[in-house]
């Protein structure tokens, strides 16, 4: 029997492809689940380092264990793509599973500025479909099949006993990835959010740090970080703030009134729930405001507003990639 591989490195890789490992799992597959850096963090049971992971993959592919390979994808690691080199040169099947709808190709480009692409790209929806083959993405290896991460919180109960006057803010380490390049960064916003509570003093507020998130940004405002799964507490806060996280999707699915923050944009705007037209930008510290004090009078979007054609509306995202993969293996 075949034996499948996992790795992740990025929390996002971690949030589609753990769903799988735990289908793996009861279906009693045989399976390895290689969790590095930040992901290493959120499962340690898995926790590897590079060198670990190259080793045993080494290991097993010169006994000529029958293999394949499933990976999330990165941003500034070049883990899953050295696995997926090594998975090739023996002829082995590698799948990748996206988790978010930006930076398509670059997930895949090596340091020499190459491209090395799966065998089978996971993609989320049509939406991302059209934009991955608009970034170069070989259409040949796309598979639209939903996003494993979502399925949770797709059948989440929705809470009516949140505090309203409670804000929840979702950090990223947008200053980390890119700089001064989108107008703003993570930083600038955290300092909003206190100037906005210290001029909305009936409002209390609390941080959601990314794992990515600098240990410095972390320390700064250690009193005000929320710990935990975010699945366990975003319904009870009133309102949440992000700027192009994943995060705000979960939370719009979650009935929670959402703002996409993101003052001064000089770029595109990459937040996903800003492009389907569940939120809209706020981009400027008078907008947010605005917002914050009236957010109640606006308009909600309840189940029977979502598009159908957002594939993992239906919740069934990770039996369908599953259930791809297990063709594509035979197994």
């Amino acid at each position: 029997m075949k034996k499948i591989i996992f790795l992740v490195h990025d929390p996002g890789g971690y949030d589609v492809v753990s769903p799988l490992v735990n289908k793996c799992k009861e279906e009693g597959l045989l399976y390895e689940f290689y969790c590095i850096g930040p992901s290493g963090n959120i499962a340690t049971n898995y926790a590897k380092n590079n060198e670990e992971v190259i080793q045993l993959i080494h290991s097993m592919l010169h006994k000529n264990i029958p293999l394949a390979l499933v990976t999330g994808t990165s941003w500034g690691s070049q883990i899953e793509l050295e696995a997926i080199s090594l998975f090739k040169k023996f002829n082995l099947p590698t799948f990748s599973v996206l988790d978010y709808w930006t930076n398509y190709s670059l997930r895949f480009r090596l340091l020499d500025g190459e491209y090395l692409y799966p065998d089978h790209l996971i993609v989320m929806d049509h939406l991302a479909l059209e934009e991955s083959l608009l970034d170069g993405i070989p259409a040949h290896i796309i598979r639209v099949l939903g996003h494993p991460g979502i399925d949770d919180w797709v059948k989440i109960e929705r809470s009516n006993s949140r505090e309203q006057k409670t804000i929840l803010f979702l950090s990223q380490p947008l200053y980390e990835l890119y700089g001064d390049s989108l107008g703003y960064n993570q930083h600038q916003v955290m300092k909003d959010m206190i100037k906005l509570v210290e001029m909305r003093p009936q409002y209390s507020f609390k941080v959601k740090f990314h794992p990515k998130d600098s240990l410095s940004l972390k320390e700064s405002y250690k009193d005000l970080s929320i710990d935990g799964v975010l699945r366990d507490f975003l319904t009870q806060f009133g309102l949440v703030i992000g700027m192009n996280t994943m995060g705000l999707l979960f939370s719009v699915l979650s009935g929670v009134p959402t703002i996409s923050y993101q003052p001064k944009i000089a770029v595109s705007d990459s937040c996903i729930t800003n492009k389907l037209g569940f939120t809209k930008i706020i981009d400027s510290f008078d907008m947010l405001l605005d917002y914050v004090d009236h957010h109640d009078k606006y308009p909600k979007l309840s189940n029977n507003q979502y598009d159908n054609n957002y594939l993992w509306l239906d919740g069934n995202s990770t039996s369908r990639v599953f259930g791809f993969i297990k063709e594509v293996l035979s197994l």
